[in-house]
């Protein structure tokens, strides 16, 4: 964590770094696989979130984590290695080798309580559909190293713009791209495998959500900006703004403490996705780091709270909570401190994000609306409303959590009045002052003027950012008050509502995440039983082929015999005739004077005596 502190401060000045290493030649073609990696101030702050977050996890999982701790922190080495090799990778090929690291890293964790049926199943089910992500980066990957021939991402800038836009090839190359992205990053519709991950201990969700696996595919999208096209830049930013809002509704709903936070995640992300797809990467950028801190922070929190019900003999079901504020109160102002930054309150890092994001969202439907028609406001309407539900979302947990009558009570109470590890306490309150907005610029005035959002603006990977007119800030800061307040308006109605269950009516929908996993499965086990099906016509082909083999043998072996026996004899036959009499011929032609004589006596005898019984006979 220092030394990526150091990196940051050394690349903040304009220091850079690039390395690279010629794997293999492709024989008969020119093009050679090359592994790079380069670091500069874009690196340099994913690298300090990650290493950041990681350390804190790690001292809060050598208090939270008891068994088996030791394989435990290995993998959590080896994930945070794999992804720290993702981000200073250049060449696409390096990253896909990254990529395949933390896929395997994440399923090690998922399923790190594998003797448990659910986190071996969840395991299973994450690593089974990050592959089809996966797979479908790899083919993008080959396509557009064998049309452009090259797989460098600074090259790939370069080289896109000489190519033909119409290249159908390139076309599906940039949608395999994005469909390995959307996969990873969790959006619209591949976001079902992410609640699953929840089975994993809390630090690694902390680090998962936060600034690790879900930012995979954030940042090479990122990466990626540079060769896609202004089409395919738009159908992004609204698969970001239906994801964002998708995902709120959804954590309205939800029961168990950690399923909150990742549809709340999956909400965020959509956020930044929109952002770059808008041509603001710089922006989406800085919202994921900013969300980054308040989120692993809000992980840490639930697992303070859930270490503390164990105890209880209580699961992570909101309904089984209430008042724990007077029992964890470290906890409790670590978590509002989080959840405040989390919704937009001012002062804090997360209104910087948000009121940026609102910006570049309202300037951006502003100048496609000259064109493209009013349908593109459509997506500032789905963030504001994103927006305003985090509000309530997150006031309901808090809620259900911290507040109202403890639904634990009837439990006898621990002995000895319990704290919270100092560990564990560390933690979260470093990560919930990463969330204040001094860090980033002051509290109040013009959100764009920070000095991380401007070097992420202006950086070379970055393509230049939509044009911001000077009252669409005012105009962002008034949507962003306007949305916290119809938040906190919402949560009080339904509260009022719904004093004792504090759920919405209508849950089915959203509670089950819009069925998305559902249709997930039905089109799992359709490619399953058709997998099936075409098992057993290959087995029933393979029985006909079999037995038209066997018959074509048997007429083989026939006309064989035939051939040998019949046609062969019958050849044999008629050549044996001849070279019998031949050879009985041959016999009579010795030029032996005796034996001619003794013949020719015998023929006259035979020929006299048959005269004479002829003649005889006549007689």
């Amino acid at each position: 964590m220092l030394l990526s502190g150091y990196l940051l401060v050394l690349t903040y000045q304009g220091t850079t770094w690039h390395r690279a290493l010629t794997w293999l030649h492709i024989p008969g073609s020119a093009l050679a696989l090359v592994l790079s990696w380069h670091i500069d101030f874009t690196v340099s702050v994913m690298v300090s979130l990650t290493t950041i977050v990681n350390f804190f996890t790690h001292l809060y999982a050598l208090v939270y984590i008891q068994a088996d701790r030791r394989r435990y922190l290995v993998l959590m080495g080896s994930f945070v290695s794999a992804m720290l090799s993702f981000l200073m990778a250049e060449s696409l090929i390096a990253r896909f080798i990254s990529w395949e690291l933390i896929g395997m890293g994440s399923y090690l964790l998922i399923s790190f309580w594998y003797q448990q049926e659910t986190a071996a199943r969840s395991g299973t089910r994450v690593w089974l559909i990050n592959h089809i992500g996966s797979v479908s980066l790899l083919v993008g990957t080959l396509i557009i190293g064998s049309e452009l021939g090259s797989f460098d991402l600074a090259e790939l800038a370069i080289l896109s713009k000489d190519t033909h836009r119409d290249n159908n090839w390139l076309v599906v190359a940039k949608y395999c791209l994005l469909g390995g992205i959307c996969t990873k990053s969790a959006q619209f519709p591949w976001f079902s495998w992410l609640p699953n991950a929840m089975t994993a201990p809390t630090p690694t969700s902390a680090l998962m959500h936060s600034a690790t696996l879900v930012g995979a595919g954030v940042y090479l999208l990122v990466s990626l900006v540079p060769i896609l096209d202004t089409a395919t830049l738009t159908w992004v930013a609204y698969l970001g703004g239906l994801t964002a809002f998708m995902g709120s509704c959804t954590a309205l709903t939800q029961r168990h403490i950690k399923q909150v936070l990742v549809y709340s995640t999956i909400s965020q992300l959509g956020y930044s996705v929109m952002a770059v797809g808008m041509g603001a990467s710089g922006a989406g950028l800085f919202h994921f780091v900013i969300h980054a801190f308040p989120k692993a922070c809000l992980f840490l929190c639930v697992g303070a709270v859930s270490h503390f019900l164990i105890q209880l003999d209580k699961g992570g079901s909101m309904q089984h909570m209430g008042g724990l504020r007077k029992v964890l109160p470290g906890t409790f102002c670590a978590y509002l401190i989080a959840a405040f930054s989390l919704v937009g309150i001012p002062g804090l890092a997360g209104s910087l994000s948000k009121e940026v994001i609102f910006t570049y969202t309202l300037s951006w439907a502003h100048q496609q609306a000259l064109t493209n028609g009013f349908s593109c406001y459509l997506v500032p309407v789905l963030v504001f409303l994103s927006s305003s539900l985090g509000v309530a979302y997150m006031g309901r947990q808090c809620y259900l959590i911290f507040m109202g009558t403890p639904q634990w009570s009837h439990k006898p109470a621990p002995s000895i009045p319990y704290r919270t590890p100092l560990l564990m306490q560390i933690s979260m309150f470093a990560l919930a002052l990463c969330s204040l907005s001094c860090w980033y610029g002051p509290p109040v005035g013009n959100t764009l003027d920070n000095w991380l959002l401007q070097r992420l603006t202006h950086t070379h990977l970055l393509p230049a950012t939509v044009p911001i007119a000077a009252t669409l800030q005012y105009e962002a800061a008034l949507a962003s008050t306007i949305m916290i307040a119809l938040g906190v308006v919402f949560l009080a109605i339904w509260k009022w509502r719904s004093p004792t269950t504090f759920f919405l009516p209508p849950t089915t929908l959203l509670f089950h995440g819009w069925y998305l996993e559902k249709l997930v499965s039905i089109v799992g086990r359709g490619v399953l039983h058709l997998s099936r099906l075409s098992a057993h016509l290959d087995q029933q082909i393979n029985g006909w082929v079999y037995s038209v083999g066997i018959g074509y043998a048997a007429l083989g072996n026939l006309a064989n015999l035939l051939d040998r026996r019949l046609l062969g004899g019958m050849d044999t036959l008629i050549a044996s005739v001849p070279r019998y009499m031949g050879k009985a011929h041959r016999t009579t032609q010795k030029g032996n004077l005796q034996y001619i004589l003794l013949c020719m006596c015998i023929g006259i005898g035979l020929l006299f005596s048959g005269i004479y019984w002829v003649t005889r006979g006549v007689r």
